[in-house]
């Protein structure tokens, strides 16, 4: 019987799981199938690079002639809208059915919303779509003033590539700290200075009141008990949450994302979900996990081949991330959650965080010292990271232990 795969999504996992399928031999119909109406495309330029020159050749995954040189067919604008599990079949947008052996959910994740008075004002937006950041950089030509709500990952890179292009940004975090539970509290006050450096005004432990306006424009953000912060563009940067609701109304389990096996396999045999999507159980941390990475929905997608194609690996890789904050280049091996314990370096302008469990390194976050990254990488791959003994009698230098 001729097989067919369906990936619904059109994002790094999805490029990848029909990429690895074709190399590692699955010689079916492959269908990734898209709703942003456009070839797939890597994300994390659109809050650097993109918002300085909108070049659209940095942004595509693959060339436009690879698809049909792959044999895999994509529909980039076909919004899918219903699985039929019993038929196995998925409905369009357009009411249209198509059938599939082994259907895949590489949804990713979408911008989570503020449920704040003035949240619908124009000049109110989020970033998470290239026509998000389309949309930003055609107002950056005439708004200068911007308030970033979130003090996270997307919050603090696009502060950071503002600033650098002189505008004016503010940046309102209501926790005490900047990339909360992400990273330790050195590596958070130095990317905190970095921002600031660059001229960025940097508000901590501040709450919303509300976003303020007049005749359906922003002026600017409310603080409870303070000012308002003048604005002329607000960016909602306060995280993500799973895409999920396709999976959930097909009567798959969705707690905190789609959930599946270290197979990425879900409670139907023949359904898979990788990437930002999807909740997975990783075996080395004891727990289902959801992460937000390049390098985890890749892997994802590698893993989910090789689940379809009956060589099923369990997926259990040591994570890592990077982010590219003006000067200074954050990365990350491992998890660090939880933790009981960090021993921080500072040399030279670089920092390297070393994160223990049960005395135990589990996980190392660096700044601006790629080659300490790489190292840690290794270390963390390989199995059970050195002691805190170990790194001590080392000078707490990977070098020698790689």
């Amino acid at each position: 019987m001729k097989r067919r795969v369906l990936i619904i999504g059109a994002g790094q996992a999805a490029v990848q799981a029909a990429v690895s399928l074709r190399t590692e031999g699955f010689d079916d119909e492959i269908v990734v199938l898209g709703d942003e109406g456009r070839l797939p495309y890597q994300r994390p330029p659109l809050s650097k690079a993109y918002l300085s020159d909108g070049r659209e050749d940095i942004l595509a995954l693959r060339p436009s002639g690879f698809w049909e040189k792959s044999h895999i067919s994509i529909e980039p604008d076909r919004p899918i809208i219903a699985v039929d599990r019993m038929e196995r079949e998925v409905i369009d947008s357009k009411d249209k059915r198509l059938s599939f052996t082994h259907l895949i959910f590489a949804t990713g994740a979408r911008a989570r919303t503020l449920a704040l008075p003035g949240g619908d004002l124009h000049g109110v937006l989020s970033l998470r779509t290239v026509a998000d950041a389309t949309r930003l950089r055609t107002m950056l030509d005439c708004h200068k003033r911007i308030v970033a709500i979130g003090a996270g990952f997307v919050g603090m890179e696009t502060a950071a590539a503002l600033a650098g292009l002189g505008h004016q940004v503010t940046v309102v975090e209501a926790g005490e700290r900047c990339l909360g539970r992400a990273v330790s509290g050195i590596t958070s006050e130095t990317l905190a200075d970095g921002l600031r450096q660059r001229g960025v005004d940097l508000r901590l432990s501040a709450q919303i009141e509300r976003i303020v306006g007049s005749e359906g424009i922003v002026f600017g953000v409310q603080l409870r008990d303070g000012p308002i912060i003048p604005a002329d563009i607000v960016l909602i940067a306060t995280g993500a949450q799973p895409n999920d609701q396709l999976a959930a109304a097909c009567g798959l389990d969705t707690t905190i994302g789609i959930c599946v096996d270290s197979h990425l396999r879900t409670s139907d045999d023949g359904i898979f979900a990788i990437g930002d999507c999807a909740s997975f159980d990783c075996p080395r941390e004891g727990r289902n996990l959801r992460l937000e990475s390049v390098q985890n929905a890749s892997d994802h997608g590698r893993s989910v081949a090789l689940s379809i194609l009956g060589r099923p690996v369990p997926h259990d890789r040591r994570p890592w991330f990077w982010s590219d904050q003006g000067m200074c280049k954050l990365q990350i091996a491992g998890l660090a959650l939880p933790h009981d314990d960090t021993h921080t370096v500072l040399s030279g302008g670089k920092i390297a965080a070393f994160r223990f469990r049960r005395e135990r390194l589990i996980a190392v976050e660096t700044v601006n010292d790629p080659a300490e990254h790489i190292k840690a990488r290794k270390i963390l791959a390989a199995g059970p990271g050195p002691t805190y003994d170990d790194l001590k009698a080392a000078g707490f230098s990977l070098g020698g232990l790689a």
